[in-house]
């Protein structure tokens, strides 16, 4: 039964040490029940009993830890009381991205298989589930080692990370150092901590009343709905504040055309442009997803916006191909024929609808691409994500600017909890105790 369930454990979690001591301790434990058998002669039909029974709870203890896996929650927690410490008008700037663990960490994969059944996107069954998380947790392990900048003495001694938190904050700093008047900024994810509930309110404690979201979506997508849908458990319309947010970057021709100049300049000047090919690379999502989110139909639109200021660039049109990284054709390897076929030596491949580096473009693209390149001989040159690129933060600031403000009454219709304004701060109340006090109060004045 331990067996079964440190593998699940193995496959799905990062427990180090304990989880080493525990497969040391279920191997010992399986190694001493079979020198028992052999030690004692059991008749063979002992043994092959034993056998049965052992393989038994193995798969009983599999399937029991991979229904606990399954059962897990991303949990946003919140504050009871808000104490705010300043009555003087201050503003904020939130940076809101997807968002992925430092660490590996299963809940956000969890979370997405039950949205995939919940819509009917065809998957693998939830025993199968641990196995598919191994593959997210392999990626993770070959980020950490690819990582150019670190030796291996900084692997052992340092543990890198997924380098997603870190590129945030230093782009969360640039924007903090330029001419933009925030009194404060913060970052928040929708996969990661601190969730935007937890932003806004750690925003709103420290005086904020005016603040603004960065959304980092190209458009709308399973993620960003997952971001609004938090911020509804909250009405944030009755403490006097206002929450703006950013347009879509998929409706930036400024990005469009810095990223195809991009290209273009990862090019040798001297290098035959008949012989390059573009790779365009958005992650793509099921097809059952179509009718809720608009993203397929918007990273098509902001692909070829750039592929048409690349043919302007004097790079040939049918070079320049299209492809997705999963739940859509072409995928990658496909385009990648279809570009050798058309003569091309050397093959850039983007991470175009990515706006900051992830397992998709430290790891997935590039996978995708290395084995079969090397075999053919082609020259790979790898664009990543726009990440803090400094022409991409001047076209955030304008987009900034731009900003609009959020229906906030609307989004806390139905909200679980009331943000509510006290003599010393703000205060956490669920939307039943505001109707139980409005009751009373309506009471009170009758009699």
């Amino acid at each position: 039964y331990t067996m079964g369930s440190i593998s699940v454990y193995f496959l799905t979690t990062n427990i180090k040490s304990k989880q080493n001591n525990t497969i040391f301790m279920a191997i010992f434990v399986l190694g001493l029940a079979i020198l028992v058998n052999v030690w004692f002669w059991i008749t063979p039909w002992q043994i092959l009993w034993n056998i049965g029974v052992l393989f038994i709870a193995i798969a009983f203890g599999y399937m029991w830890a991979t229904r606990g896996i399954m059962n897990l929650k991303f949990d946003s927690p919140l504050p009871e009381n808000l104490p705010i410490d300043t009555e003087e008008e201050r503003s904020a700037l939130i940076v809101l991205s997807k968002g992925e663990a430092e660490e590996y960490n299963p809940l956000a994969l969890v979370r997405k298989y039950y949205k995939q059944v919940e819509t009917g996107v065809p998957q693998k069954g939830k025993l199968a589930q641990p196995l598919e998380f191994f593959k997210v947790k392999r990626k993770y392990r070959h980020i950490i080692k690819s990582q150019s900048d670190l030796t291996i003495e900084d692997i052992k001694v340092n543990e890198p990370k997924n380098p997603y938190r870190k590129i945030t904050r230093n782009l969360v700093e640039k924007l903090e150092s330029s001419f933009l008047t925030f009194n404060m900024y913060q970052e928040a994810f929708v996969n990661d901590w601190p969730t935007i509930n937890q932003a806004l309110l750690s925003m709103i404690s420290r005086g904020a009343n005016k603040i603004t979201i960065l959304n980092l979506f190209l458009a709308e997508s399973f993620e960003y709905d997952m971001a609004i849908e938090e911020m509804k458990r909250i009405d944030y319309s009755e403490i006097g504040i206002t929450i703006s947010q950013t347009e879509f970057l998929s409706n930036s021709d400024v990005i469009q055309d810095i990223l195809a100049k991009k290209i273009k300049a990862a090019i040798q000047t001297n290098q035959d442009l008949s012989s390059v090919g573009i790779l365009l690379v958005a992650e793509g999502q099921p097809e059952e997803w179509d009718a809720l989110y608009p993203i397929t139909e918007q990273e098509d639109i902001f692909r070829k916006g750039i592929a048409k200021k690349l043919a302007k660039l004097g790079i040939s049109e049918e070079k320049i191909k299209l492809a997705w990284l999963q739940d859509r054709t072409p995928i990658i390897e496909e385009s990648y024929q279809d570009l050798i076929k058309k003569g091309c030596r050397t093959i850039v491949h983007v991470a175009t609808t990515t706006p900051i580096d992830c397992v998709d473009s430290l790891y997935d693209i590039p996978k995708a691409l290395e084995n079969q390149a090397k075999a053919d001989n082609i020259e790979l040159i790898p664009i990543k994500a726009w990440n803090d690129d400094a022409e991409i933060i001047n076209s955030y600031l304008s987009i900034i600017t731009a900003a609009k403000e959020m229906p906030l009454a609307e989004l806390g219709e139905n909200a679980e909890i009331v943000l509510q304004s006290t003599n010393v701060g703000a205060t956490l109340a669920s939307q039943e105790e505001e109707e139980d006090d409005l009751d009373e109060k309506t009471s009170d004045e009758t009699d």
